[in-house]
């Protein structure tokens, strides 16, 4: 639905992006969300040291 409305097409190449659905999206999340090790080492410190920030 979205891709045949001519304001979305409009936004995204006014703006120089592209419309991805179906199939396509996987690759294209993936490459951005990154190494899923990496965000869950992430998250779990965040968890443990967040107490920490807030007290001061």
């Amino acid at each position: 639905v979205a891709q045949e409305s001519g304001a979305v097409a409009a936004l995204t190449v006014g703006n120089g992006r592209k419309l991805v659905t179906g199939p396509d999206c996987g690759p294209r999340l993936r490459d951005m969300t990154g190494e899923i090790s990496a965000v869950l080492t992430l998250r779990r410190w965040l968890a443990v040291h967040t107490p920490e920030w807030r007290l001061g």
